[in-house]
């Protein structure tokens, strides 16, 4: 049996900064350095998880350009940034009272909590605070209602704006139509405007036009006399 292979933290920091930044898949690194997949995917984890504090331990490999090391960390380092900035832009602008530590919360899994709160300028120990703090009744109310609000409006096939919306909430979750409104804005939940169809004649043309026999006389001195039928406009929903 081969004697199994060792990398120090410097190499392992190399390998995770390429797949970070794209440069590289955990499949390709695995292959290119003859080992599984499932290390390369855990050194991934841990620098996520930990950062500088990852692998602590010391191999045999040594890095051969520590400057280009630290400019691919520094280029990660930015990329990181740059996009927790445009999602909370985006996310601030649906609802401007939001707070920082709710979208720290909900993006969790795709940046790393010390980067946000560092870039968002908040604390760490205020972001873990705050996730200990039981959520207010006001805040449970509210979650209640939006569920509610997104139920009604998917069983109105998404036509239903805020004052249908209120008047068809349940007896036990009464709310104001303003209060309705604003959830639904927060939320992005838009009523689906339908245009009504206007049927219309056009004159202006030189086909041949059927004579008016009937002239609304409908009355008839045996059976199959005169017939009638009748046109439907409909659009489809």
């Amino acid at each position: 049996m081969g004697q199994r292979k060792k990398f120090d933290k410097a190499f392992k920091e190399q390998v995770v900064l390429r797949i970070l930044a794209n440069e590289s898949t955990v499949g390709d690194a695995a292959k290119e350095l003859d080992v599984h997949y499932t290390t390369v995917r855990d050194w991934v984890r841990t620098y996520k998880r930990d950062g500088e504090g990852a692998f602590p331990g010391s191999g045999n490999l040594k890095l051969e350009n520590e400057e280009m090391r630290k400019l691919r960390k520094q280029l990660v380092e930015l990329k990181e940034e740059n996009e927790i900035l445009k999602k909370a832009a985006a996310y601030f602008a649906k609802n401007l009272k939001v707070i920082t530590f709710k979208f720290i919360y909900e993006h969790r899994f795709e940046f790393r909590i010390a980067k946000m709160c560092q870039v968002l300028n908040v604390s760490r120990s205020g972001y873990y605070a705050h996730l200990a703090r039981p959520e207010s009744r006001r805040s449970i109310a509210n979650r209640e209602l939006l569920d509610t609000i997104k139920e009604i409006h998917t069983n109105s096939r998404r036509v239903y704006g805020s004052p249908q919306i209120t008047k068809n909430l349940p007896p036990n979750q009464k709310a104001s139509r303003g209060r309705v409104a604003r959830l639904m804005q927060a939320h992005g939940i838009r009523s689906k405007v339908v245009k009504k169809y206007k049927a219309t004649t056009n004159s202006s043309h030189n086909l041949p036009v059927a004579d008016n026999i009937v002239n609304q006389n409908f009355t008839t001195s045996k059976p199959n006399e005169k017939w009638l039928s009748d046109i439907t406009y409909s659009t489809p929903s």
